[in-house]
């Protein structure tokens, strides 16, 4: 059910509620897992999940106590394994004072980590940072916790590192909570946004990864992974460096704006908003998207004429990939935001494009017909307005009448059917003047029309027509509107 997964966190109620009805019908049984749960803070998601019922599961993994309903306390590794295990870490970090020291010794790091093999790597990272011994590492973690807390424990090994690494290496880790939904960052994402120097940055990653504060992908060279607790300890570390957060956002915005326009802007159309329409190159966009999505929240968040160019650069080139992907909600919620940005800045024409296309069209795949009639007529009213050339104006007239039809003609009242047909008619007659992304849509709302009033073949004709203009500049994506 994608489409659940695609309700935005503003309209949670919503996502709730489409859980709830789909977990009451009986073929549907939910096996949930958080991982980690200690880092999450929400007593909402909390009390829901107590009303979860039978056959419904949820498993919980947590450093600390939580529900009381049905606790498995998972037993630290055997003392021997541990230590196999911190011989292993030491032979591939190449530590070979650490290898012959005895197991009696590094019995002392087990005990206090409790065998936790997060803590015991991070452990180790600090040895191998080359600053601190395995019984200076011990002698931190064991003072001030003489009840060896795991929490205080992390706290402490996390602390500890920060302190050591150097400020480079901070200011490469402070950056790290802008990247949120995904547990694994692009290496050029990070690099742009941290502000340092190629040979700072190759650096400070070499230190962060000897310290185990950052993690090699596995699955993918080109990103670095990194653990939730860390992610937790420097996020706390960011509330406190908020001038250097707000110039490392305007770098983030800036390396994102890039990458997105990298991969949906086309060669045709050159024209823009329409050469951002859907690509299959935009593929690249879906691993980044929930750090995209943070990006404009972010420039939406402060209304100032800087603020509202950035979301409205961004929104144009993201509209159409929002569409392909059904992010209906983001779409509605991000282009209201730009509409405003775009009145803000005296920008009718970006305003009325945003009406009728991105808002308007995505009501009618809502099945909000007043909600859609309503921004569109607002659009062609603004674009009545738009001081340009006659074409640009009069093919976005053209377009909003286009969808001022369709949404007549999905409604399905006889009166609005047959103002549907004149609207279609005369919008028709200025295909021929339109450019072929403009006569492509008017010519498949035809094709609509005419199929919804049972006239087969003129729906054919207007379906074909659409596809010969859709090929004059290369289609738009493989498995979209064709």
């Amino acid at each position: 059910h994608p489409s659940i997964g695609q309700i935005p966190l503003d309209h949670l109620h919503i996502k709730k509620r489409e859980i709830e009805e789909l977990l009451r019908q009986p073929h549907h049984k939910l096996f949930l897992l958080i991982d980690n749960f200690e880092t999450i803070d929400d007593p909402e998601l909390e009390e829901w999940l107590l009303t979860l019922k039978e056959p419904n599961k949820v498993l919980i993994t947590s450093q600390k106590k939580g529900f009381e309903l049905w606790n498995v306390n998972l037993k630290s590794m055997l003392d021997s394994e541990a230590i196999a295990l911190i011989r292993k870490y030491a032979e591939a970090k190449d530590l070979n004072h650490l290898l012959s020291i005895s197991d009696e010794k590094l019995l002392n790091l087990v005990k206090i980590t409790s065998g936790n093999p997060l803590a015991i790597r991070l452990a180790i990272g600090q040895i191998s940072g080359g600053t601190l011994s395995l019984e200076q590492v011990v002698d931190n973690l064991k003072e001030n916790n003489p009840t060896a807390s795991i929490d205080l424990v992390f706290d402490k090994i996390h602390e500890t590192s920060w302190m050591s690494i150097g400020a480079k290496s901070q200011q490469l880790l402070l950056v790290i909570p802008l990247f949120t939904g995904t547990d694994s960052i692009e290496k050029n994402a990070l690099h742009a946004t941290c502000g340092l120097t190629t040979d700072e940055y190759d650096v400070a990653t070499e230190t962060l990864l000897t310290w185990k504060l950052l993690e090699p992908n596995f699955d993918d060279i080109n990103r670095f992974v990194i653990h939730s607790m860390t992610r937790r300890f420097v996020k706390s570390k960011l509330f406190k460096h908020q001038e250097f957060e707000k110039k490392a956002r305007k770098l983030w915005y800036r390396y994102y704006l890039e990458f997105v326009s990298k991969n949906v802007i086309r060669k045709e159309p050159k024209v823009e908003y329409w050469n951002a329409l859907v690509d299959d190159k935009m593929e690249k966009i879906d691993l980044e998207w929930s750090t995209i999505f943070e990006v404009l929240k972010w420039a939406a968040a402060e209304v100032s004429a800087e603020n509202d160019r950035l979301l409205l650069n961004l929104t144009f080139l993201l509209v159409h990939y929002m569409d392909s992907r059904f992010y209906n909600l983001e779409r509605i919620k991000f282009v209201e935001l730009a509409i405003g940005a775009a009145y803000r800045l005296e920008n009718k024409y970006q305003e009325a494009l945003l009406r009728i296309d991105a808002l308007g069209w995505t009501y009618v795949e809502e099945n909000k017909y007043r909600e859609a009639h309503r921004e569109i007529m607002n659009g062609i009213e603004l674009a009545k307005e738009v001081k340009l050339e006659s074409i640009e104006t009069n093919e976005l007239m053209a377009l909003g009448y286009a969808w001022a039809a369709r949404v007549n003609i999905e409604q399905g009242k006889s009166e609005l059917v047959a103002e549907a047909s004149k609207l279609i008619q005369v919008v028709l007659k200025f295909n021929d003047k339109s450019q072929p992304w403009i006569r492509f849509r008017i010519l498949m709302a035809a094709g609509d029309i005419f199929l919804k009033q049972n006239q087969s073949k003129e729906a054919l004709d207007k379906f074909k027509s659409a596809k010969k203009e859709m090929s004059i500049y290369g289609g738009e994506g493989q498995y979209y509107q064709n």
